[in-house]
């Protein structure tokens, strides 16, 4: 893991970054149950 004071801030905003892809992952997925 990264050192110093500023990791909290990479660890959101790399979390934020999974969430967005999670969600389009989701809806590849809802996509292609509908076809």
């Amino acid at each position: 893991m990264m050192g110093g004071g500023a990791g909290g801030e990479d660890i959101e905003a790399a979390l934020e970054d999974a969430d967005v892809d999670a969600d389009e992952i989701v809806e590849e997925i809802e996509g292609a149950e509908e076809e």
